[in-house]
């Protein structure tokens, strides 16, 4: 990864929260100067995380210095709303989870952050590299019967079932006939 998209991340997070301390300012503005730290240690298809707590984001810089600035910048963007919501609606929040409820992460008040942001408030991505990793960590599983089902699973799960003991096997949804690796 490059220092080049490490600091353009950095950049973003700054850039947003400095929106964020403009739109909240009775909830963030002892903040300002505090933009959420940003961390380059994820990894897998996971494009980015939040940690209102540690008040920091993890980003998958691999991943999005492939897919490009935009993917940086949204990633980024996207974040640093969880934390500003995790801040500005914290009462919110809280009454959720006294209630027995989850926190809802990208309810509407995280909505409302995303386009404060000017973003898109998409919960998930689709960024080609991600799915090139997820097709590429699978293992193509077929149906042991003539009903040709095919899945995918990953290897260190098709390993489990291949080292088990007693066996343990993993059966079609269809025909309920044992899944083996080999092909037809």
């Amino acid at each position: 990864m490059s220092l080049q998209a490490q600091s353009k991340a950095v950049e973003h997070s700054a850039y947003f929260w400095a929106i964020a301390c403009r739109q909240f300012p009775e909830k963030l503005g002892t903040f300002s100067d505090l933009h959420p730290r940003v961390r380059f240690g994820l990894a897998g298809m996971t494009a980015g995380t939040a940690n209102s707590e540690r008040h920091e984001i993890n980003l998958q810089m691999t991943m999005l210095e492939e897919e490009g600035s935009e993917a940086i910048r949204t990633t980024t963007g996207h974040e640093v709303a969880h934390i500003v919501d995790a801040v500005v609606n914290n009462d919110y929040h809280k009454a959720r989870r006294r209630s027995g409820k989850s926190r809802d992460i990208h309810g509407p008040y995280w909505r409302d952050v995303m386009r404060r942001f000017g973003l898109q408030p998409e919960t998930t991505h689709s960024y080609e590299a991600a799915l090139r990793l997820k097709r590429s960590n699978r293992t193509e599983v077929y149906c042991s019967s003539d009903c040709d089902s095919e899945y995918f699973m990953t290897p260190k799960k098709w390993q489990r079932i291949k080292e088990s003991t007693p066996a343990w096997h993993w059966y079609c949804r269809k025909c309920k006939a044992i899944l083996t690796v080999d092909a037809k």
